[in-house]
């Protein structure tokens, strides 16, 4: 059977239809807003236009990207904080369709495999090779997606992309500014992006894996066992010389203008203990990085310090609040941060990236650490609530039985009803007021989308 080329590719995408269903599915749910400030409600109100004018522009190639909106995601102490790109609106909805479209033309650079895959094959790795001399090379790439060369990814994407529709549109996208909030259009040139692949757009995670295509069959020849998961590279190596294939490294990453970071570079005995896409290897205990368990616990922590801090002014805000509904609310929320939720057959949380991990004796300390914040709280009369859930019981639940009610499930609200229900009983909705079905879908919306971007942002602040 013929395969279809790109272009036939991208005018199947790019009808009106595909691009309705795309932002009604994939854009409209979702309140984040680009540098026009404009949500979906005012969006929706003229919706066909904006999106006939998206299907017009893309096909006769005029379309142009307004500037990304800069929104700074923190690493941690003393590390740069990481540069998000946020798109507007009309410009998602047509990133999301690029990306479907780099996916069918690349399928070989869609890395579908969770950082939990990962472990999971270190794990039995290391169980069938554990007692052999095996040493481990860890390095990753210095500011990865800051250095992606234009020139050559455009090289690379030539390859099997003719149509320069199709690559003018791609251009666009990888070289439209990322600008602060109040930036002034007179000092737009001062943002122009010379190289790098803006991050947090639907197309950034493609056009890295397709910028590194090569790259992974040369590496994979060497050692004992090869992973890489984006810029994070591991040999499992027996007789090799490390310094050997250190340099080899080097070399076929500086073929493409990038460089491994000394710093983050490291080799020793698979019997010592090292850190990998955020877990703590201590083969074959399987624990978390070290940091990584601190900056959750201070997330915690930081919603015990907004539940002391914030309840009386929101009572005064939201009259129709009670101490008992935000008591409610605020272990309902805990429970959500500490299990995680589901929604959509996608899991989400902190604890669902560590499935993999072995350390009981940690998750144990974390329901005690847990449980001692709430002498802070005087409404609870110093002391865990009851229904207070436990990470440790969360953790089976989350392996064996993720769907039997221990861990928030949001597709249960399949109708108006329980959406009402569920609002109410938080108390986004005020008693004496009047709402359609439309101002319901669109606030439990919000509520979900905000919920679980929150459990998201415990994930991404992992490294």
């Amino acid at each position: 059977m013929k395969m279809s080329t790109p272009y036939k590719i991208f005018k199947k995408l790019f009808r009106l239809k595909s691009i309705k269903q795309v932002y009604e599915n994939d854009i409209s749910t979702k309140a984040t807003r680009g540098i026009d400030k404009i949500g979906v409600k005012t969006f929706n109100k003229n919706k066909i236009e904006h999106l006939k004018v998206v299907y017009k522009k893309c096909n006769n190639g005029r379309l142009k990207f307004s500037p990304y909106v800069e929104k700074l995601q923190s690493k941690g102490r003393n590390k740069k904080p990481r540069v998000i790109s946020v798109a507007t609106i009309r410009d998602r909805t047509v990133l999301f369709l690029l990306k479907e479209l780099l996916h069918e033309i690349f399928p070989d650079c869609v890395h579908r495999k969770l950082p939990n895959n990962y472990i999971k094959e270190i794990k039995d790795f290391y169980e069938k090779n554990g007692s052999k001399h095996v040493c481990y090379l860890k390095t990753d790439i210095k500011s990865f997606y800051d250095n992606i060369d234009h020139d050559i990814l455009l090289k690379i994407l030539r390859k099997k992309i003719r149509s320069k529709l199709i690559l003018a549109l791609l251009k666009r996208a990888i070289k439209t500014p990322t600008v602060p909030n109040n930036y002034k259009r007179s000092e737009r040139h001062a943002y122009k992006r010379k190289f790098g692949v803006p991050q947090g757009l639907s197309i950034s995670n493609i056009l890295a894996n397709i910028y590194l295509e090569g790259i992974d069959g040369k590496l994979g020849r060497f050692g004992l066992k090869y992973f890489r998961y984006v810029d994070d590279m591991l040999h499992f190596l027996g007789d090799e010389k490390p310094d050997e294939i250190e340099n080899t490294i080097k070399d076929e990453l500086e073929r493409i203008k990038l460089k491994i970071n000394e710093s983050k570079t490291e080799c020793s005995l698979t019997d010592h203990s090292f850190d990998y896409l955020g877990y703590k290897l201590s083969l074959p205990k399987v624990s978390i990085k070290d940091s990584n368990v601190d900056r959750f616990l201070t997330s915690v922590a930081a919603k015990f310090s907004t539940y002391n801090h914030n309840s009386a002014s929101q009572r005064k805000k939201y009259t129709w609040l009670t101490k008992r509904i935000q008591m409610k609310v605020f272990v309902d929320d805990l429970n959500e941060k500490l299990t995680g939720a589901l929604s959509d057959s996608r899991r989400y949380g902190w604890l669902f990236y560590f499935l993999e991990i072995n350390d009981m004796e940690l998750l144990h300390k974390l329901d005690a650490i847990i449980e001692q914040f709430f002498t802070r709280l005087q409404n609870f009369g110093k002391c865990a609530p009851t229904k207070l859930k436990k990470i440790s019981k969360a953790y089976y639940k989350a392996k064996y039985d993720p769907y039997g009610g221990y861990i928030h499930n949001y597709e249960i609200y399949d109708s108006l009803k329980k959406k009402i229900s569920y609002l109410s009983n938080r108390g986004y909705l005020n008693p004496k007021g009047h709402y359609k079905q439309t101002d319901i879908e669109l606030i439990f919306n919000r509520v979900k989308r905000k919920r679980l971007i929150d459990l998201d942002l415990d994930v991404g602040l992992i490294s």
